[in-house]
C-alpha cells in the first residue's frame, strides 16, 4: 500500500478554479481516484477503489466505509464540474459503480472523455495534492479552500510571499455558499477564519488573510501564502486500558484503536522528512498493540524499526 507522504491527485488548475457542487465524501471518492493514476499519460481506464484502503487514506472510520462509498458512489455517478473559464460543464466519470466481486467489495470507475484534459496528460498549469494533506480536511470549504489556494504555491518557488485575491461573490461561489453570511462579520467567524486556522494547523501551508472594501463594504479577501520549512505534529490522545479481561473484545478494541492513532501520528512525522525519528517508547506501545491485535505484520516492522533503528517501511500502515 503506497503510504500518503507519496499519495497525490494531480489536477488541472482550470479545473481547481471551477465550480464543484459535490459533498464531503463524493470529494474524497474523486480525489482518492486521482491518486490512483498517473498525470503524465492518457486515461488509463478502469480505476478500482477498495473500501480499507480508501478508509485508511481518507481518514474514513473503516465501519462506516461501505455505506459510505455506496451513497457518495449514487450520488456523484450524473454529477458534472462547471468550468468557469470556458462556461462549460464536463461530466466527471463515464461510470462509477459500487459492487461486489466474488464476494469483495470495490468501487469501479472510469474518468469521462470531457474531463480527461483537465486530468491527464498534463505538462504544465497543474497542481500536485498530497492525499497527506487531504485527509486531515474535514468538510467541503475546507478541501475547496485548500485546493484554491494551494494552486498558487509553486509561486513560492520564487517569492517569499504569494498573494491570492478574491471578490466576496467569487469566493462564496467557489466555496459553493451562496445566498449565505450576507455580512462579512459572519462569513469571517463563520467559514473564514475557521478555514484557515485549520489549513494552517494540518496541512503544508501558512496563510494569513486580511478584507477590502469598496467604497466602505467589504467587497472582497486577500490571502497571503508564505514559505513553510517544516510543521511541528501533534501527538493523538491515547485511550486508557478500559478495566477488562486480557484476551478480551474490550481489550483488542482499544488496542486496535490506539495503534491505528499512532501508525498515523507516525506518518505524518515521516511526511515532514525522511531524518524524522520517531520515540522508542511509542515504538514500544505499538508493539503491544500489535501482539493484542494479532496484527503479526505490524509487530514485525516496529521490531526491526525498535532493533535495527531502519525507516518505517510503507506496509506498516496496511492492517491498521
Amino acid at each position: 500500500m503506497i503510504s500518503n507522504k507519496k499519495r497525490k491527485a494531480v489536477i488541472s488548475n482550470d479545473l481547481i478554479g471551477s465550480n464543484w457542487e459535490l459533498d464531503i465524501n463524493e470529494m474524497r471518492v474523486l480525489l482518492y481516484a486521482l491518486s490512483q493514476v498517473d498525470s503524465v499519460y492518457h486515461n488509463p481506464g478502469e480505476v478500482v477503489i477498495y473500501p480499507k484502503e480508501f478508509a485508511f487514506h481518507m481518514n474514513v472510520q473503516e465501519k462506516n466505509v461501505h455505506r459510505t462509498l455506496a451513497s457518495a458512489v449514487k450520488k456523484v455517478s450524473e454529477k458534472e464540474l462547471k468550468i468557469l473559464q470556458q462556461d462549460l460543464k464536463v461530466p466527471i466519470f463515464e461510470y462509477i459503480r459500487y459492487e461486489k466481486i466474488d464476494g469483495e467489495a470495490q468501487v469501479s470507475l472510469k474518468f469521462s472523455k470531457d474531463i480527461e484534459v483537465y486530468l491527464f496528460n498534463l505538462s504544465a498549469n497543474y497542481t500536485r495534492i498530497y492525499i497527506a494533506d487531504l485527509c486531515r480536511l474535514n468538510t467541503v470549504v475546507q478541501i475547496r479552500m485548500y485546493l484554491l489556494l494551494k494552486k498558487h504555491e509553486f509561486n513560492l518557488a520564487f517569492k517569499r510571499t504569494v498573494d491570492v485575491i478574491f471578490t466576496l461573490e467569487e469566493l462564496k461561489a467557489l466555496l459553493n455558499i451562496n445566498g449565505t453570511y450576507k455580512l462579512w462579520s459572519d462569513f469571517k467567524k463563520g467559514v473564514i477564519s475557521p478555514v484557515i486556522d485549520k489549513i494552517n494547523n494540518v496541512t503544508n501551508l501558512e496563510v494569513e488573510f486580511c478584507s477590502f472594501s469598496n467604497s466602505r463594504k467589504v467587497s472582497g479577501v486577500h490571502f497571503k501564502l508564505k514559505k513553510v520549512l517544516g510543521k511541528s505534529i501533534r501527538k493523538p490522545r491515547l485511550q486508557k486500558r478500559p478495566h477488562c479481561f486480557s484476551g478480551s473484545q474490550l481489550e483488542f478494541d482499544w488496542a486496535k484503536n490506539n495503534l491505528g492513532l499512532l501508525q498515523k501520528y507516525h506518518l505524518e512525522i515521516l511526511d515532514l522528512g525522511p531524518e524524522r525519528k520517531i520515540d522508542s517508547e511509542e515504538i514500544k506501545k505499538c508493539i503491544r498493540y500489535a501482539k493484542i491485535t494479532n496484527n503479526l505484520e505490524s509487530k514485525k516492522l516496529y521490531e526491526e524499526l525498535l532493533q535495527h533503528g531502519k525507516p518505517l517501511k510503507e506496509s506498516v500502515y496496511a492492517d491498521s
